[in-house]
């Protein structure tokens, strides 16, 4: 996975910061992007401004830690924490089943970002078919 690299941006209205290889990283981890910076700027109490940006001036360090809580959340199995889960919408829930050992455990879509994970899920999959897996 690529190291997050971050840009302090300062104009007029306030200090930004900019996450300047996020897709790369969303790539990495076969999550949509929109979905770790909804998890970042809920987690520090700041808004998003475009795609990448966040408004504030955050260091790299807190958001490594705030990108391994995301990972553990959202991307590693419950049972044996491999990153090899593939996401799943059925009715009103977000599931992810591991394609290492089969596990499906329910996500939380309460957090802002497990409702961005819902919304965009089928469409980056349908994008993206070689993250499906096991489970197409």
């Amino acid at each position: 996975m690529p190291v997050m690299k971050l840009k302090q941006e300062s104009r007029l209205n306030g200090v930004k910061t900019n996450i300047t290889n996020l897709p790369d990283v969303a790539m990495a981890l076969r999550v949509p992007d929109s979905s770790i910076i909804k998890y970042f700027c809920a987690e520090v109490g700041a808004n998003q401004e475009q795609d990448t940006i966040v408004k504030g001036h955050h260091t790299l360090d807190s958001f490594a830690k705030l990108l391994d809580k995301f990972i553990h959340k959202y991307v590693l199995c419950g049972k044996c924490k491999y990153p090899e889960v593939a996401h799943n919408v059925q009715k009103k829930e977000l599931v992810a089943i591991c394609n290492a050992c089969g596990h499906a455990k329910k996500m939380d879509i309460m957090h802002k970002a497990g409702k961005q994970l819902f919304k965009e899920i089928p469409t980056f999959y349908k994008n993206n078919p070689e993250f499906r897996g096991k489970q197409s």
